[in-house]
């Protein structure tokens, strides 16, 4: 690879983490309620999982809407 599509890849990958960013939180409070045995750990990872696809899937859908509407918006 290319040192620019090393770039690149490197810099797609971190959407993704700060999406998974809160779980490693110590106030996420699934640590110390839900997450007791192994299925449990398994079920709240699919559903984490899921959220975040969602998650992206709106954002992304949310950008383009702008994008094409030429609006945007202030961080």
């Amino acid at each position: 690879m290319s040192n620019d599509n090393v770039l690149k890849e490197d810099k797609a990958q971190q959407s993704t983490e700060r999406g998974f960013r809160f779980l490693k939180d110590p106030l996420f409070f699934t640590s110390s309620v839900l997450v007791k045995n192994p299925q449990r750990v398994e079920a709240i990872s699919m559903i984490m999982g899921l959220c975040l696809l969602v998650y992206t899937l709106a954002q992304k859908k949310l950008r383009q809407e702008l994008e094409a509407s030429g609006i945007s918006v202030k961080n």
